[in-house]
């Protein structure tokens, strides 16, 4: 019985044993399986312009208005919401040196200037959101801090146009647009003289300082970078992400070219 143990012994080693250069060599090292390695994150690779078309469909019936004459009344209406904003009064001093005397000042306001047509674009790199503006009347409205009405001169804006960058922006999970470089462009005519006491008005206003358009600039921008209009495309961005089958934890977004990618935690 001790041979035969001894035997089967031999025989369980031999089989383990491998042959290299006609030799008999150490029994054989198992192979571990290769495992694949565990995906915890994926990248969707998105038509840009696809996404400006649903955004432009929330956005083409958005309304704006622009005044800040008698009351501030500009506000942005998006979906449910009506977001209201302020625009700064414009302020030019009219001072024409050291030894003039003090001639008051100049106060300029936007008139009741209503948007007329909103279109979200698809850019290399970026958005573009363009919003034209009727031309009714005197869009600036000038009062002179002692004489009034009649003091200063009004102004037209002949097809202003409002245009923004915007690009896309992650926010606790959610997909958004951030707005920047606001600027605001119109033909500009003066309904009186724009030389008084000395100084040049029209190029104080609209010239280097650009008062005027610098306040709606800024306070567009601001209006709809604020809760109401971002909660506004969160919700549109979100039915567009699902809809082209987007899932799990959003961790990364960003453009490149017209690609849009939408990192998401699996």
């Amino acid at each position: 019985m001790k041979n035969e143990l001894k035997l089967g012994l031999a025989l369980v080693l031999f089989a383990n044993m491998t042959y290299a250069d006609g030799g008999l060599l150490t029994p054989a090292v198992p192979v571990k399986p290769v495992l694949a390695p565990v995906v915890t994150q994926r990248t969707y690779h998105l038509h840009a312009r696809e996404l400006a078309t649903d955004v432009d469909r929330l956005i083409g019936s958005m309304k704006m208005k622009l005044n800040n004459h008698r009351t501030q009344s500009s506000s942005i209406q998006i979906a449910s919401f009506t977001i209201p904003f302020q625009i700064p009064r414009a302020v030019v001093d009219i001072d024409c040196g050291t030894f003039c005397p003090d001639l008051g000042d100049g106060y300029f306001y936007v008139n009741d200037v209503n948007l007329s047509r909103a279109d979200f674009l698809s850019r290399v790199g970026s958005f573009e959101l363009a919003l034209e503006f009727e031309d009714a009347g005197r869009e600036i409205k000038g009062y002179h801090s002692l004489l009034g009405d009649d003091g200063m001169p009004d102004f037209e804006l002949n097809r202003p146009r409002l245009s923004l960058t915007a690009l896309p922006n992650l926010v606790s999970g959610q997909v958004t647009l951030l707005f920047s470089n606001a600027k605001l462009s119109a033909d500009i005519h003066s309904t009186g003289g724009c030389n008084i006491g000395g100084v040049d008005i029209c190029n104080k206003i609209f010239g280097t300082d650009r008062k005027v358009e610098k306040g709606v600039e800024g306070a567009s921008q601001n209006a709809l970078n604020g809760n109401l209009v971002q909660a506004a495309l969160k919700t549109a961005i979100s039915q567009f992400l699902r809809s082209r089958g987007v899932n799990g934890t959003i961790i990364r977004v960003g453009l490149a070219g017209e690609d849009l990618q939408v990192t998401v935690r699996l």
